[in-house]
């Protein structure tokens, strides 16, 4: 047995072709508890809640699970730690290449929660985030380009560039962000392209114009451009990132 917060037990019982659900015995938070892997505690078996604090207690559990028959299993989720969060995060970004986890780990390090505040491994996050095609990340590199803030040097081609990135990726954000940044028919044909996706804003600048873009015709000018593989180099950092404080959802977290 691990004494370290976190760490699983070796043994483990899959049950393939019967529940379809594998389980770990794991301390977590002080506790010793049966979890999955999607961290859910098991806490009754037909009906009866189980007491398992030792490998013994895990092999008696294993074994009575093979056996009884029909089994009903009961379920709690477990709370999650910041620092928890911040470290499974990290995790599945490096090792199973979720550019969500990548995103949210970005925020949490920028802020310091779950850890200590840093300011360059934030950003080689959301850069990672970016490059595995997460919007919310483009058009947050984008906004860090565009003003300078976060950590990066004001870059206009760059934000350019990664607002680019997220409108073909159907970003009504960012084709109005990119309508912001041009002239003229470039930028009404951006925000054509935002009011036809739904960006209120775009709907609104454009809604007295007497005669209407094709919104389908192709674009006047190189916006396709942004097709070029993204620099994997991490931008230079001078000033730490100004967080904008936005309502967050559930392992969705708001901007820098």
């Amino acid at each position: 047995m691990e004494d370290d917060e976190g760490r699983l037990f070796t043994r483990s019982w899959t049950t393939e072709g019967k529940l379809g659900i594998s389980l770990v015995l794991a301390r977590v938070d002080g506790a010793v508890r049966v979890i999955t892997a999607k961290r859910e505690a098991l806490v009754a078996v037909n009906g009866c809640r189980i007491n398992v604090e030792t490998p013994e207690d895990f092999a008696a559990l294993v074994l009575r699970l093979s056996l009884e028959r029909p089994i009903s299993l009961a379920f709690e989720r477990l709370p999650r730690t910041d620092a928890a969060a911040l470290r499974e995060y990290e995790r599945r970004a490096s090792e199973l290449l979720d550019g969500k986890a990548a995103y949210n780990a970005s925020i949490l390090r920028a802020r310091g929660v779950g850890g200590e505040e840093d300011v360059a491994a934030a950003l080689l996050l959301l850069r990672k985030s970016a490059n595995l095609g997460v919007v919310r990340a483009q058009l947050q590199l984008a906004r860090l380009y565009s003003t300078g803030r976060g950590g990066v040097k004001r870059d206009e081609d760059e934000a350019v560039r990664w607002y680019c990135q997220a409108a073909k990726l159907g970003s009504a954000d960012a084709f109005y962000e990119l309508g912001l940044l041009y002239d003229k028919h470039e930028q009404l044909w951006c925000f054509f392209k935002a009011a036809k996706l739904g960006h209120a804003k775009a709907q609104d600048l454009v809604s007295e114009l007497a005669e209407p873009l094709l919104l389908d015709e192709d674009p006047p000018f190189d916006f396709w451009h942004a097709s070029d593989p993204p620099v994997e180099d991490p931008p230079d950092h001078h000033d730490p990132p100004r967080v904008k404080e936005e309502e967050e959802e559930e392992e969705d977290f708001a901007t820098f």
